[in-house]
């Protein structure tokens, strides 16, 4: 009976030595492995602690701009935060801001698109949003050699003439009968009416009703300046669905849709009874150039509306890494 013990104790002692030989294997491939990832690590910017989830977002308060400049003041003038999901690169200071803005340009030149933007830009197929690409330098050729060449802006003098003669009509008119004159407001108006003017034309931009169209690009204005779960937080993105803001981008971009639609018809229908489009204004521009850069119905949308509403690898600035779909977003303060 005394054999028993024994073998039993002389098994249990070499499982022990073999959990032993397990226990130091594991921890020397662990050591190992947390080594490398030290030496590969990238030398990201300065960060403040951030919670799990929320990030940074319980550090900018109700007032962003002085918590960011208090936080630059400890971080320094190239910071990276993380809100929600996706981290944000701060700068804070000229120097900086001119190494991102001008030197760095090429690689910051893409702007983060929410999901109300994307919707909003077909895509992210018009000039402000549009990856860097030939399709973007085509297009944007095209803005400024139709719209804001010197030649073409004198040829629109009448229009401006008009427009500021219309606006102090009704700043003297306002004047003799005593009411308050808000400038702020009319100026807004008549840039409004100026740019949809060279936009899409006078008499097709009054037949579409003016007002309406006003109206919902300021509607989409705010829709893509609020606030998105789904933006910060893309496991919360049902939260968009029962507040009604998914509803909302949807229904807003179908009425938008409907009008840029109707303008787009106008100037197609003109075409067939005159034999070519108006080149007069933007979207004739757009369409007699439609062919030759292989552009959608769509895309002259997306590059209509973003006229209207004028009222992935690292990289290294400064020997810091940066992650490539980061925010960017340049602090200025007194």
């Amino acid at each position: 009976m005394a054999v028993l013990p024994a073998i039993l104790l002389q098994l249990l002692q070499q499982q022990q030595g073999l959990l032993l030989l397990v226990s130091l294997f594991v921890s020397f491939l662990f050591l190992f492995r947390a080594s490398r990832a030290s030496l590969n690590k990238p030398n990201f910017p300065p960060s403040p602690p951030k919670l799990p989830i929320v990030g940074n977002f319980h550090q900018l308060g109700t007032l962003p701009h002085r918590s960011l400049a208090a936080l630059s003041e400890k971080y320094g003038p190239l910071m990276l935060l993380h809100l929600g999901s996706f981290p944000t690169l701060v700068v804070s200071s000229a120097n900086m801001a001119r190494e991102i803005i001008k030197t760095q340009d090429l690689v910051f030149s893409n702007r983060f698109a929410t999901k109300a933007t994307n919707t909003f830009s077909y895509g992210c197929t018009d000039i402000a949003f549009s990856p860097y690409s030939e399709y973007w330098r085509e297009v944007r050729k095209i803005c400024f050699i139709k719209l804001l060449t010197g030649k073409r802006v004198k040829s629109f003098k009448f229009v401006r003439e008009e427009k500021v003669a219309t606006m102090m009509e009704e700043i003297s008119r306002s004047c003799q009968l005593g009411i308050p004159v808000d400038i702020g407001q009319l100026m807004q108006t008549m840039t409004y009416s100026l740019i949809s003017s060279v936009t899409v034309g006078r008499n097709r931009r009054e037949k579409d009703g003016s007002r309406r169209l006003r109206n919902l690009i300021k509607e989409v204005l705010v829709i893509m300046g609020a606030f998105s779960m789904q933006d910060f937080f893309p496991f919360l993105g049902w939260i968009d669905t029962l507040t009604g803001f998914r509803g909302k981008i949807k229904k807003t971009w179908k009425e938008l849709d409907a009008v840029l639609d109707q303008i787009i018809q106008q100037h197609l229908n003109s075409e067939r009874n005159d034999g070519e489009v108006d080149e007069q204004d933007f979207v004739g521009t757009l369409l007699q150039a439609q062919k030759d850069l292989n552009l959608s119905r769509d895309n002259v949308k997306a590059v209509t509306l973003v006229s209207l509403s004028l009222s992935t690898s690292l990289v290294v600035p400064y020997k810091y890494c940066v992650p490539s779909t980061s925010f960017f977003h340049v602090c200025c303060w007194n």
